[in-house]
């Protein structure tokens, strides 16, 4: 059992539910998606007039 010092605040505790371990990584954080590729029309345009 872990020592008293390290019981959680229940604040800690609700930002840390539902979260899972990623089976790839064992990483318990989710990763941050730095780049990302968007759906484009035959002609490479982008669907909707985005830039």
């Amino acid at each position: 059992m872990a020592p008293a010092s390290w019981a959680m605040k229940l604040e800690t505790l609700a930002a840390h539910a539902g979260r899972e371990v990623e089976p790839a990584t064992r990483a318990i954080v989710p990763s941050i998606t730095l780049s990302t590729t968007f759906e484009r029309a035959e002609d490479g345009a982008l669907p909707g007039g985005h830039v």
